[in-house]
């Protein structure tokens, strides 16, 4: 682990949970002294994500029996990104038809003395 990033060590006895998030802030410094700006940006957007659901829905107690439905919010977001997905595609091949068809109507203009 890098100096520059080395978590400082508490100075008093730390609780169960507090000694868990200790650690866990250390091994998540490890991890982004080691990652390029661009995966950090990735960790970025999901740590986001995380405080929005937070936000919506309190802290998440995945031992303590979250009251979310992980199995269908799953369902619903897997559906989201199939349906995103398509439209991104049907977005590119509307616009490559369009890029096509300019580019025939401008040949057709060049030999009919049009263009």
């Amino acid at each position: 682990m890098s100096r520059r990033t080395r978590k400082k060590v508490p100075m008093r006895l730390l609780s169960p949970t507090e000694q868990v998030r200790w650690d866990a802030e250390a091994r998540l410094q490890e991890v982004v002294a080691e990652l390029g700006s661009e995966e950090i940006e990735v960790l970025c957007r999901l740590a986001g994500r995380l405080l929005l659901g937070q936000k919506t829905y309190g802290r998440l107690t995945l031992g303590a029996g979250d009251p979310r439905d992980f199995e269908e919010e799953r369902a619903d977001e897997i559906a989201d990104v199939i349906l995103y997905s398509g439209f991104l595609e049907l977005q590119r091949v509307l616009r490559r038809r369009r890029e096509a068809s300019h580019g025939a109507l401008r040949q057709l203009a060049k030999r009919t003395g049009r263009g």
